[in-house]
């Protein structure tokens, strides 16, 4: 979009100028679908521009279309959520399209390829490959290995907090699902009526 282009300088500046792009995707007849940048910090600012704007509310709901991103973009799944729409909690372009290679990661791409007729999910499992935290971004710098979240870094303190902060035995607490900050990605579709199988380490969907 236009003012995707202008640099993070401009855009940090000028809030107003993202939620345009997205306003201008969902008024644009021509595009199926919207494939976010990249996360960041700072996409609640754009809510005042779109969530009080009507000519963008309708648009959202006459003329639905494909979003996907992660981390930041949370907030725009969110407001589209209330909005009526259903998003997918999944692969960004720059993350998964535009720096690992010349191929995505199989197993991102088929959550890619799930937004497409035909290729819908009906169950997630976990990927029996992860990949570790890059610190450059270098062909050889890819590489599989058994273990998460990613690194493996505080993967037993992850369990004890969580046990700690929802505190409830009875509860079941899905746990190292691939989505999110995590390589590779699956596409959590939000709204989606699912059902975890504890024994099978599967969610399926309806």
């Amino acid at each position: 979009m236009p003012n995707t282009l202008k640099g993070t300088a401009y855009l940090a500046a000028h809030p107003q100028a993202r939620a345009q792009d997205l306003k201008d995707a969902f008024l644009d007849d021509s595009v199926a679908g919207i494939i976010c940048a990249i996360g960041g910090d700072d996409t609640y600012r754009l809510l005042p521009y779109l969530m009080e704007d009507t000519e963008f509310i309708e648009a959202v709901k006459k003329h639905p279309k494909l979003f996907s991103g992660f981390s930041d973009t949370t907030i725009n799944h969110l407001m589209f959520y209330k909005l009526g729409l259903s998003t997918y909690y999944g692969p960004n372009f720059i993350c998964d399209l535009g720096e690992i290679g010349d191929e995505m990661l199989p197993y991102t791409r088929k959550a890619f390829e799930s937004y497409l007729e035909g290729n819908e999910y009906h169950e997630i499992v976990s990927s029996e490959i992860w990949y570790e935290e890059r610190t450059d971004f270098s062909r050889p710098a890819i590489r599989g290995l058994p273990g998460k979240p990613q690194d493996e870094t505080y993967y037993e303190e992850y369990q004890s907090i969580l046990k700690r902060v929802v505190d409830n035995k009875e509860l079941p607490i899905v746990y190292n699902m691939n989505f999110g900050h995590a390589a590779p990605r699956c596409a959590l579709q939000y709204g989606a009526i699912a059902a975890v199988d504890m024994k099978q380490k599967k969610v399926f969907l309806y």
